[in-house]
């Protein structure tokens, strides 16, 4: 009855637990006929089962965020022109400036952050972004949300 025992237990030890060979191995504990030996050799079938069931764990730190690689595709995928701002002038009912540039198209300040209308002239900027499209003026040194309007 012992060498029994000492047989299931080395058996049950050696034995993969994984999916393929759980069938085998609750098979070959279900054919013990001591009582207390085949409880044990399913205490030990459970025991190595739940080692390796995987237990939730801490959120990594970079989930949602975007990967290293991922940014610098956005990056290139970016798209800047280079654009010269003929004139600008500010609405009087909303307080945002209207951009006009020298090819004709018309551009308008998205948020009304009060921006001076001093040095809005001359070469700037525009790049597509993931919120739309920013308005870089290089005399202001001021990058403004802008969307089109002609």
């Amino acid at each position: 009855m012992r060498r029994l025992i000492c047989a299931t237990t080395l058996l049950t030890l050696t034995f993969d637990c994984s999916a393929a060979n759980l069938d085998e191995t609750l098979a070959v504990c279900a054919a013990i006929s001591s009582d207390s030996a085949r409880l044990q050799c399913y205490d030990q079938l459970a025991e190595s089962t739940a080692a390796s069931v995987v237990q939730p764990g801490v959120i990594p730190d970079d989930i949602g965020r975007k990967r290293e690689r991922e940014r610098k595709q956005e990056e290139a995928a970016a798209e800047v022109y280079d654009v010269t701002v003929k004139s600008c002038e500010r609405s009087a009912s909303s307080k945002r400036i209207t951009f006009t540039l020298e090819n004709g198209q018309v551009w308008r300040q998205k948020n009304s952050r009060w921006l001076s209308l001093r040095d809005c002239k001359g070469g700037a900027t525009i790049e597509s972004g993931y919120f739309g499209y920013t308005l870089y003026i290089a005399a202001m040194n001021k990058s403004i949300g802008v969307i089109r309007v002609d």
